[in-house]
């Protein structure tokens, strides 16, 4: 069987480049396509499979990159990505998989493809956050609104074309069902959590956060709040925000930088407790915190609530604010001594082995209804193309 994977582009490494590399455990011998790739990535992709790259995408991402600071080079290539994404012609492959944060669902296939698409998310710019994006750019306010009508109606009718539909959370089963009027199986992304040592022991008095340093994650919100009740925060992650996250602080606050698997698992599990601020689609990070027995104080929306269980493995804090991270935090430093081991326990069913096992199952079962499927109409077409004479 001739097997592609999709993947929107590779610029960095996340929860949904994770998701790419264990859906290569499964099937290694698939070919990856990508809108770009940046070198570091390209480099580490083509050591065990194939990365195909749009060309034009390529060439546009490689000049720019060169040009302008990093935040800005997707949204100057966005209008571009429709386009790109139709022009990839992947009709050859038997199964196609797409791990989809917003573009590459929608790619054209013939119906004798059958594609399973993994959704990180519905395109976020283009309907939950759609007034957010644009405010970052009022003097383009009416170009972007006409821009993002036309990438709604591009999203929408790309969502009725045929496909067998995965998503990562309840939450964005409920954004599938509200945008595109479908219904997707959940299937939890991969936590290596059997990788993570628990930590039993004494903690040190420091809180971390994790991610890429950019505005939408709140970086300075957290910086602000930890600094202001005099304790020590450690961030661990780069991105375009970082010189200005740096300005901000007092002095208490670490910034590691990205670091090794190694360091960044010993340095959550001695934490006093992992932060997060940001609004997850799903929420690996917090997942990976717990495996180590660190609570994970969130900001209580999307995936967050199917993950944090308030006072079993964390603390959940209703607004993306500094006043209400800091009540967060004189709560949990007020709660009674917390069941490292329980907190452990809690995650261990959003383990890698049990989303290979389950993707693999979904996937299988998905390629045969499309084979019977696909079976039954040519049949049905032969009869219908049998004529009088012939039959005779």
């Amino acid at each position: 069987m001739n097997i592609a994977i999709i993947h929107d582009f590779l610029d960095r490494s996340g929860g949904a480049e994770y998701v790419l590399h264990t859906m290569l455990e499964l099937y290694p011998t698939a070919d990856v396509y990508t809108l770009f790739a940046h070198p570091d990535w390209h480099q580490s992709c083509t050591k065990d499979y194939t990365v195909i790259t749009h060309p034009t995408a390529q060439f546009w991402y490689t000049i720019l990159g060169a040009c302008v600071p990093k935040k800005y080079v997707t949204k100057l290539l966005l209008p571009h990505f429709a386009k790109w994404i139709d022009d990839i012609d992947l009709n050859a492959y038997d199964l196609v998989m797409s791990n989809s944060g917003a573009w590459c669902s929608n790619i054209v296939l013939n119906s004798d493809v059958c594609h399973v698409v993994y959704m990180h998310s519905p395109m976020r710019f283009a309907w939950d956050w759609t007034h957010t994006y644009q405010s970052q750019f009022p003097w383009l306010r009416i170009p972007n609104a006409l821009m993002m009508h036309d990438i709604r109606q591009w999203d929408q009718l790309g969502a009725k074309r045929e496909k067998y539909l995965l998503c990562n959370a309840k939450t964005i089963q409920k954004r599938i069902s509200k945008y595109y009027h479908a219904h997707a199986q959940v299937i939890y992304p991969p936590v290596d959590v059997s990788s993570i040592p628990l930590n039993e022991h004494k903690r040190e008095d420091y809180f971390v956060s994790i991610g890429s340093l950019t505005s939408y994650k709140g970086f300075d919100l957290i910086i602000q709040a930890v600094e202001s009740i005099g304790k020590k925060l450690i961030v661990l992650g780069s991105g375009p925000e970082e010189k200005h996250l740096r300005s901000i602080s007092n002095g208490s606050t670490v910034f590691l930088g990205r670091v090794s698997d190694e360091v960044r698992n010993a340095t959550i599990a001695k934490a006093q407790a992992l932060i997060q601020m940001s609004e997850e689609d799903f929420g690996i990070v917090p997942v990976e915190a717990m495996a180590a027995g660190t609570p994970a104080i969130c900001l209580g929306k999307g995936g967050a609530r199917e993950v944090v269980i308030d006072g079993l493995n964390g603390v959940l804090f209703p607004e993306q604010s500094v006043p209400s991270l800091i009540t967060a935090l004189e709560h949990f430093n007020t709660a009674s001594t917390w069941d490292h081991h329980a907190i452990t326990e809690s995650v261990r069913h959003f383990s890698k082995e049990r989303f290979l096992k389950e993707f693999s199952t979904a996937v299988t079962t998905s390629y045969d209804t499309h084979q019977k499927l696909t079976s039954s109409s040519y049949e049905r077409s032969d009869k219908r193309n049998i004529s009088p004479t012939t039959q005779a």
